[in-house]
């Protein structure tokens, strides 16, 4: 029997981008205008008041476009800003958007003069964008829009979607007030409320469900995503006041991350593992096998330290979970970020690498010495193989081949 067709219905603003795209263009018309920081706080207020359904989206409009006092000049600017906006679940799943291209509806309460542009990067049918139109003077100032297209309206997006008339489910997604209306006006099999950019309260007490981002969407409908389970519900937890840096990339890949300042002993740590998958710690920090045997849910700890004395190496193996570390070593390239080092090693126990270091001049030294550990245990490593996966061109090519002749090697692996 065929299924019945599916149809995905998106918002623009703070969905398929991070941003607002209003505030945006006035962030960029207004960079020089004596009024510029109290116009863009007007401009901000009112977004939020019309995107919660508190302003009707007619005045909301009119208002931010005489606040912006806009050129055509400042829509181009615009386009590159939101072309680079994207938000960082949507660029993960382009695969999706091109699949699914046929499926795909974008219904906008913004202008078509940026929005399509942004959406030509997605690959997408720019016949089922619908959105509003920007009026421009002889000078290519903006001075208004079209009052007749019902996208100025709260339910504008209702009115649009009943004139298309598709058939089959529709499933919304979305993060303000006008793509609630179209699952009270009936035309929404389900609304999704997306938070992956802003979380309104208001907004997701009346969604049928809540997509932190589009993985959590895909993953629900069985449906290809990057890797095989959802990163947003992945909970990272980071003691000992590691770097912002670390915080700020895991939380751009759509990891739920949550930092501590301090180290946990044992008991505290205990209480706090529960539903995490990944733990981030430092040398103060002791991982001990009762730890490990009341984290059921974690499958990797990162050391952003020297040494791994303070884990209990036998109890990873034994727990299945793996340990990561950043490998300090002259001839390992590393982008100097704590988060997206280019170089991390794991295994039960950290060796050196034959030779240990890289000369300058793209040699290695002592090149047929044993691997020694950091504190003398390289004799426990048993049975490990050396695997090569995605190494970088700047790694000179016998070092892979050395390691691999290494008796008792480690397993290694290079992730970017």
């Amino acid at each position: 029997m065929r299924q019945p067709a599916r149809h995905f219905v998106f918002d623009f603003d703070s969905t398929l981008v991070q941003v607002e795209s209003l505030p945006e263009l006035a962030r960029i018309s207004l960079r020089h205008h004596p009024e510029r920081a109290e116009r863009f706080r007007e401009v901000e207020r009112i977004t939020e008041l019309t995107a919660s359904g508190k302003m009707s989206m007619a005045e909301g409009i009119a208002l931010r476009i005489e606040l912006a006092s806009a050129h055509r000049k400042h829509v181009d600017s615009l386009i590159r800003v939101l072309r680079r906006s994207l938000t960082p679940s949507i660029k993960r799943n382009r695969l999706f958007f091109k699949n699914y291209r046929s499926q795909i509806f974008v219904l906008s309460n913004g202008f078509q003069e940026f929005i399509g542009p942004v959406l030509e990067t997605l690959g997408l049918n720019p016949y089922h964008l619908f959105a509003n139109t920007l009026i421009f003077d002889d000078r290519g100032y903006v001075i208004g829009f079209d009052s007749r297209n019902p996208l100025v309206h709260q339910d504008g997006k209702a009115r649009v979607l009943k004139s298309l008339q598709l058939v089959g489910e529709c499933l919304v997604i979305g993060d303000g007030f006008s793509d609630v209306q179209i699952k009270e006006a009936g035309l929404a099999t389900r609304f999704y409320a997306f938070t992956e950019n802003v979380r309104r309260e208001c907004i997701v007490e009346l969604a049928d469900h809540v997509l932190p981002s589009l993985d959590e969407l895909l993953y629900l409908l069985a449906l290809p995503i990057p890797g095989s389970y959802p990163r947003s519900r992945m909970r990272v937890l980071l003691l000992e006041g590691i770097h912002p840096a670390a915080v700020e990339y895991l939380r751009k890949e759509g990891y739920t991350v949550r930092a501590l300042a301090a180290s946990l002993d044992e008991e505290a740590l205990i209480r706090e593992l529960p539903g995490i998958t990944l733990l981030g710690i430092r040398s103060r920090t002791r991982i001990t096998r009762r730890i490990l045997e009341s984290a059921s849910e974690l499958k990797a700890i990162g050391a952003f330290c020297i040494g791994t004395n303070q884990v209990d190496l036998d109890a990873c193996s034994d727990h299945g979970v793996k340990l990561l570390w950043k490998r300090q070593l002259p001839w390992c390239p590393t982008s100097g970020s704590p988060a997206s080092s280019s170089f991390y090693t794991h295994s039960r126990q950290r060796a050196r690498s034959p030779g240990g270091d890289k000369r300058r001049d793209g040699g290695t030294r002592n090149q047929h010495s044993r691997p020694i550990s950091q504190n003398q245990r390289a004799d426990r490593l048993r049975d490990h193989r050396c695997e090569q996966e995605g190494l970088s061109r700047k790694y000179q090519p016998n070092v892979v081949e050395e390691l691999a002749r290494v008796p008792h090697t480690i397993k290694f692996r290079v992730l970017y």
